[in-house]
């Protein structure tokens, strides 16, 4: 079946306010897909779209990103075993990700930024919970939680959602390395961290039937493995306290779930030419997929 869908794209984008950790993001998810190298069902693959290469992350500093940018990748997941459900169950991604400066899509100021957002299904939208109370260096704005759920209001307005087309939302409560708070449910920290207002307006674009929206507590830079779990985080320097340590907390997360939403809908769309194929095989298909290991928290 992978083969089946390599033809498509899938379009992701990020949000978030400058220095939310966008950048550091991508970079994780590359670091915690080694993880899963001694997984028993699949191998999990990532590489330049382009040039085949592998993408090998690095501990280095990454510094904030300056203006649009794309970056075309491929991820796989492959069955290690033969079987109905490891076939149904492997699937190629090709996935342009677009990164643009912070202080646009915090602010949506131009027009190339706007059109993103109504264009592209799936969103990671990143809740930095350590900018809130802080006036940013690069735009000058003091970030609030009143701010943030304005600014998510106007993203929801922006991106069109009366068009149709189903959206995944992917809510990414980043550094949560840096608030001891990892095993909270992270709706409950986006109340507590973010305020009632846009902890309401997320549960309200929640109930559009065309509109996926789940919330992930994430770190880039992740924990030392210690006995008291100790962020792998320098304020100092705002860089990794242990490069050789460096371990990514639930980062995977969002993009599986992303994976997973998009792979369940080509399954009911595109497994077969023929509808009567699609209605007598379909649902066979979906009862034998194996999920992605998403944990939220």
């Amino acid at each position: 079946m992978s083969t089946e869908f390599s033809k498509f794209q899938d379009d992701i984008v990020f949000w978030g306010p400058p220095a939310s950790g966008k950048s550091w993001l991508i970079n994780a998810f590359a670091k915690e897909l080694q993880n899963y190298e001694g997984d028993p069902n699949f191998y999990y693959e990532l590489k330049d779209s382009v040039t085949d290469v592998p993408i090998f992350p690095s501990p280095e500093p990454i510094a904030g990103t300056s203006k649009i940018s794309d970056s075309v990748w491929e991820f796989s997941r492959k069955a290690k075993k033969h079987s109905f459900s490891h076939e149904v169950s492997s699937h190629i991604h090709r996935i342009r990700i677009r990164d643009d400066r912070g202080y646009s899509t915090f602010t949506l100021d131009n027009m190339l930024t706007k059109a993103t957002f109504r264009e592209f299904d799936s969103v990671f939208l990143l809740l930095d919970p350590t900018s809130v109370g802080n006036t940013n260096e690069e735009s000058d704005i003091k970030i609030s939680p009143s701010l943030y759920a304005e600014k998510i209001r106007n993203l929801f307005e922006t991106m069109n959602l009366s068009s149709g087309s189903q959206r995944f939302i992917a809510v990414c409560i980043t550094k949560i390395d840096q608030l001891g708070a990892r095993q909270r449910d992270p709706w409950e920290i986006i109340n507590i961290y973010f305020g009632n207002d846009l902890y309401k307006i997320l549960n309200q674009y929640r109930s559009f039937t065309n509109l996926s929206i789940q919330t992930f507590s994430t770190s880039a830079f992740g924990f030392l493995p210690t006995v008291k779990r100790e962020p792998n985080y320098d304020p100092s320097t705002g860089t990794l306290r242990s490069p050789d340590l460096w371990e990514p907390y639930n980062v995977a997360s969002p993009f599986f779930w992303i994976f997973e939403n998009i792979e369940r809908r080509r399954i009911m769309k595109f497994a077969y030419d023929s509808f009567l194929q699609k209605l007598l095989f379909r649902n066979d298909r979906l009862k034998n997929y194996i999920p992605y290991p998403v944990k939220r928290k």
